[in-house]
């Protein structure tokens, strides 16, 4: 008997592992499935008129364009493809924020700014669209017109 007694014990022990192991097979799988479809939303993201933000991104292809020139003399392309460069322009009362990579433009955020803040000359740059070499300037552009 005494066999039989440690042979249903080990039998148990084995039977929890394999359902430990199914729980846990089951959790990492819906981990995967919720990381998935954030992405997925994150990649869909459309501002308020419905239009995909790297169709309206096209027509600011100029500008980076006329950018690029002054850029080249700066550095190598290998130096150009590691440095971010971002293009702001006001787009149905929002200032859109795009980020250029390798001549596309492509959406990233929307600005917080409070415009009040700005001078004129400002706003009007943002109406044509302002171009900012690198994330730095991103970043003190937002924190200068910030609230």
């Amino acid at each position: 008997m005494n066999g039989k007694g440690s042979n249903m014990k080990f039998n148990r022990e084995k039977n929890r592992l394999i359902v430990n192991i199914i729980c846990f097979g089951i959790c990492a799988a819906l981990m995967v499935t919720v990381v998935v479809l954030c992405l997925v939303a994150t990649f869909k993201k459309e501002d308020n008129s419905g239009r995909e933000p790297q169709t309206r991104a096209a027509s600011m292809n100029e500008t980076y364009d006329a950018n690029k020139q002054e850029e080249k003399q700066t550095g190598t392309k290998e130096d150009l493809v590691l440095v971010k460069s971002y293009y702001l322009i006001e787009e149905n009362g929002k200032i859109s924020i795009y980020e250029v990579r390798e001549g596309e433009n492509v959406f990233y955020d929307y600005a917080q700014v409070e415009r009040a803040l700005m001078t004129e000359e400002t706003k009007e740059q943002l109406k044509k669209g302002l171009f900012l070499n690198t994330e730095a300037e991103l970043y003190e552009f937002l924190q200068t017109y910030s609230s």
